[in-house]
């Protein structure tokens, strides 16, 4: 995700909302009254309505990224997983597991596909019957089930599964890390402005002004 990024949407989120990160990791602040640009010779009276701009646009960044990749991450998985089917093994022990069937031997099944629909996780494979395993430790003389068979990726086991590949291809592959990154830094960034607002003088005298009005409305009774 370099600067050169062709995506815009998420170009733009992520030099924003790291801009913002390394502001507060730096312990930086802003002068409360005003802000003066020496190089181009501009003064801001108006800090706050900047700070405010500033969230409005890292809102907004946020929405158009999601509006324009949301779809980007099911089909990324799909593709990844699919290009390394067979020789992915968590997949195939979960598969082992619930159909009490070994992968690629006598009496076992064989990966077709593996995609995502509304319902979930689903793996696609085939039932085979007979088999051998010849001298280069390859499956023949089997047959085929008519039609392929489909299991869904729930329960506990599932859910672990699901995680791991989250981890696997945001290491290995680019789809998760190329749509996760940008959204855990907006949501970094937007923590740490939330708790910097409840933190702040003038947040703190709001709740104690309510806090007042709560008390003195209540001792009317």
């Amino acid at each position: 995700m370099s600067l050169s990024d062709n995506n815009p949407e998420r170009r733009n989120l992520v030099v924003l909302a790291f801009s913002i990160l390394i502001y507060y990791i730096g312990d930086a602040t802003l002068p409360k009254q005003e802000l003066t640009l020496n190089v181009v010779n501009i003064s801001f009276s108006n800090v706050t309505g900047l700070i405010i701009t500033l969230w409005a646009s890292l809102l907004w960044f946020y929405l158009r990224y999601w509006q324009k990749n949301r779809g980007q991450l099911r089909s990324g998985i799909v593709t990844e997983i699919n290009s390394m089917l067979n020789n992915y093994k968590p997949l195939i022990r979960y598969l082992e597991s619930k159909t009490k069937r070994k992968f690629q031997k006598p009496d076992g099944f064989l990966m077709h596909a593996f995609r995502i629909d509304d319902s979930g996780w689903l793996i696609e494979y085939n039932k085979i019957t007979g088999g051998e395993i010849d001298d280069d430790g390859k499956l023949t003389n089997f047959k085929k089930a008519s039609g392929n068979s489909i299991e869904m990726i729930i329960g506990v086991r599932g859910l672990l599964l699901r995680l791991i590949s989250y981890l696997w291809l945001g290491i290995t592959q680019q789809s998760v890390g190329s749509y996760l990154v940008p959204q855990i830094l907006f949501y970094i960034v937007l923590l740490l402005g939330i708790n910097d607002l409840f933190h702040s003088d003038y947040a703190i005298s709001v709740t104690d002004s309510f806090c007042s009005s709560w008390w003195h409305f209540c001792s009317l009774f």
